[in-house]
C-alpha cells in the first residue's frame, strides 16, 4: 500500500473541503476542465499535459498533469491518504474505490476527479512524523509542493497501518513500544484531552456560511470546577446578522450512550411567523422530530427550536465530524430561513427515537442514512456508488464484523481493513428494510472475492460450497482474485438464515453460472456442477 499527501483544496478553505470530503465520502483533485481520465486513457503524465495546458497557465500548474497521473493510475484502493490544508493535517483516509469523473451538480467540493475514501481514526500528525522527519517525509523524487505527493512509506508508518486495519475502529492499541494514536469511539475521545481542542478547531469560522459582517463563531469551554460529568460543558455560538434570527448554538450533551450534539436556532420572540416556519421545516435529520425550546433572554427575548444529534455512529470521532455537523446544520438554518426547501440533508444516521416494529435500532439508523441519498441530486450510478460506500462506513458493516470474527466469511483472511460487507441480495434489489440490513443478507469479503460475487463469476450452494462460473474455472482469474476452488462460507450451518439469500444470488447470475434458474428457485444444483467447482 501507498501513503500520500494531498491537499484539501486549492481555492476554498480547507476545512470547509474536508467537511465535505468527511460528509460525502470521497477525495478530490481539481483541473476538472482538463477532463475525464478514464476516457481519455492516459499511458503516461505526457498524455494529461496537453489535456491540463489547454485550459490551465503551464507555469503556474506544473504539479496538475503528475498530480492526476498519480490519481488517476498510481493509487490503489488501500491506499492512505494524508489530506492537509492551511498548515495542518487535517486527516487521514483510506482509499476505498477506483477513479471517477463525477458531472455537475454531484461533484465534491466543485471538483470533478473523485475516488470514494473513508476517514479512518489515525493521527494525521503521527503518520506523517512515522514517513520521516520534518521536510524529508516524501518520497524521492517528488515535489513537496504538488498537490497530490507520494510518502515515504516507512517501517514506522506501515506498522501504524497495519494496527490500524488489524483493530479496525477498536481503538488505541500498542504495538511494540508504540502507541497507535487512535481512539475507541465517542466515549473514549469525549473525556480525552483531544475533545477541547477538536470542538474549538470545529466551531471556529462557521461565520463564512453567514452574509458578510456576521460576528465570528465562538467556541467556549465552559466547565466548571467539581463538574459531575468527565465529558466537558462545550458550547459553539454563532450569532447572526439574518433578519429575525438571533443566534445558532451549539452544546455537547450527554455521555456515554446518550453522548451527542443539541443543534438549537434562536428566533427574536417577536417574528412570530418565522418562528412558525422554523417549526414547520423538515427535522434536520430524517425521522427525528425536532423540539420547542421555552422562551429563553440573551440580552433580548428569543425562542428556541432543538434538533439533537447522537454521536455514536455518525463517523470517526474528532474534528472533521464535529465540523460536518455545524457546517451542515447552518446550511439548514440558512434555507429555512429562507423559506426554501431544506438542502440535502447530513448523510448520517439519526439514533434514538421508536424503532419500527421490532426491527432492531442499527437497521433503522442504517435506513435512514441510506434514504438521505434518494435526496441527493445524483444519477441512479452514482447513488449506487455512494450507497455502496456508504454500507461500508455503516453499523450494517459493524454487524457482519461481529458476526464473522472480523474475518473473511470465505478465505478468513484477518484483516479487518481490506474487508468489504458485501450483500447477497443485491441492495438496490432488496424490497424491504428487514432484507437491506439483516446480517443473513450478508458476507465479509476480501476485495478480489467481494467483485467475484457482485459480478457473478462464484457463488455458493445450500450447503456453503462455492459454485464457479465458466470464466471463474481459469487458473488466471482464481489467482488475481483469491478464488480456491474448493471453497465454502467458514461456519455455515451456524447461520442458516442464509439460505435464502443465497438462492436469490443464483437465481439472479443463473445464467453465468451455468445453472438453471428454475433449479436454483427450488433450491436444487445439478450434481454436475458440483464436480466441477472441485477439482
Amino acid at each position: 500500500m501507498k501513503i500520500w499527501k494531498l491537499m484539501a483544496h486549492d481555492e476554498r478553505p480547507a476545512k470547509e473541503a474536508f467537511a465535505e470530503h468527511v460528509a460525502r465520502g470521497y477525495i478530490a483533485v481539481g483541473w476538472t476542465e482538463a477532463g475525464d481520465m478514464a476516457a481519455i486513457k492516459p499511458s503516461s503524465v505526457d498524455d494529461i499535459k496537453p489535456h491540463v495546458y489547454a485550459t490551465f497557465e503551464q507555469k503556474k500548474n506544473l504539479n496538475g498533469p503528475p498530480s492526476l497521473w498519480s490519481f488517476f493510475s498510481l493509487m490503489q484502493v488501500g491506499d492512505y491518504v494524508v489530506e492537509v490544508g492551511d498548515g495542518k493535517r487535517l486527516g487521514v483516509f483510506r482509499v476505498t474505490g477506483r477513479y471517477e469523473y463525477l458531472e455537475p451538480p454531484s461533484r465534491v467540493a466543485g471538483y470533478a476527479h473523485v475516488r470514494s475514501a473513508e476517514l479512518t481514526e489515525i493521527d494525521p500528525d503521527a503518520l506523517w512524523r512515522a514517513c520521516g522527519e520534518e521536510g524529508r517525509a516524501f518520497a524521492p523524487k517528488e515535489n513537496p509542493q504538488g498537490t497530490l505527493v507520494a510518502l515515504k512509506a516507512t517501517a514506522a508508518a506501515q506498522e501504524i497501518l497495519r494496527a490500524h486495519e488489524a483493530l479496525g475502529s477498536a481503538g488505541a492499541a500498542r504495538t511494540s513500544d508504540k502507541v497507535v494514536p487512535t481512539f475507541a469511539g465517542w466515549d473514549a475521545w469525549s473525556t480525552s484531552d483531544q475533545c477541547v481542542a477538536d470542538w474549538q478547531d470545529a466551531g471556529e469560522g462557521l461565520e463564512w456560511l453567514l452574509p458578510a459582517g456576521a460576528p465570528k463563531s465562538d467556541p467556549q469551554d465552559e466547565s466548571k470546577p467539581g463538574r459531575a460529568s468527565p465529558v466537558p460543558a462545550l458550547w459553539v455560538y454563532l450569532d447572526t446578522p439574518l433578519h429575525g434570527l438571533h443566534r445558532v448554538s451549539f452544546a455537547l450533551v450527554g455521555e456515554g450512550a446518550t453522548l451527542g450534539i443539541e443543534c438549537k436556532v434562536w428566533v427574536l420572540s417577536q417574528h412570530e411567523e418565522l418562528y412558525r416556519r422554523f417549526i414547520a421545516s423538515p427535522p434536520f435529520l430524517r425521522g427525528q422530530a425536532h423540539e420547542q425550546v421555552n422562551k429563553h433572554s440573551f440580552r433580548v427575548e428569543v425562542r428556541g427550536i432543538k434538533h439533537a444529534v447522537a454521536l455514536r455512529g455518525i463517523g470517526a470521532p474528532g474534528e472533521p465530524t464535529l465540523r460536518a455537523v455545524f457546517e451542515t446544520f447552518v446550511r439548514y438554518v440558512l434555507a429555512s430561513h429562507e423559506g426554501s426547501p431544506p438542502p440535502s440533508l447530513l448523510p448520517i444516521p439519526p439514533a434514538g427515537g421508536p424503532s419500527p416494529g421490532d426491527e432492531p435500532a442499527s437497521w433503522v439508523r442504517d435506513e435512514a442514512a441510506m434514504s438521505e441519498i434518494d435526496q441527493l441530486p445524483l444519477n441512479a450510478t452514482e447513488k449506487l456508488v455512494l450507497a455502496k460506500a456508504r454500507i461500508q462506513q455503516s453499523d450494517y458493516r459493524a454487524r457482519l464484523l461481529e458476526r464473522w470474527g472480523h474475518a473473511c466469511s470465505v478465505s478468513g483472511l484477518g484483516r479487518p481493513g481490506l474487508l468489504i460487507a458485501s450483500h447477497i441480495h443485491r441492495w438496490t434489489d432488496c424490497k424491504t428494510a428487514k432484507d437491506r440490513w439483516s446480517a443473513d443478507n450478508g458476507l465479509l469479503l476480501h476485495p478480489g472475492l467481494d467483485k467475484a460475487f457482485e459480478t457473478g463469476l462464484i457463488s455458493f450452494d445450500d450447503d456453503g460450497r462455492i459454485i464457479l462460473s465458466e470464466e471463474a474455472q481459469g487458473r488466471e482469474v482464481q489467482e488475481a482474485l483469491g478464488i480456491k476452488a474448493d471453497a465454502e462460507i467458514r461456519d455455515f450451518g451456524r447461520f442458516p438464515g442464509l439460505r435464502a439469500y443465497l438462492r436469490q444470488h443464483r437465481e439472479r447470475h443463473a445464467t453465468k453460472l451455468g445453472l438453471a434458474v428454475e433449479s436454483v428457485a427450488a433450491g436444487v444444483i445439478a450434481n454436475e456442477r458440483s464436480a466441477t467447482y472441485t477439482e
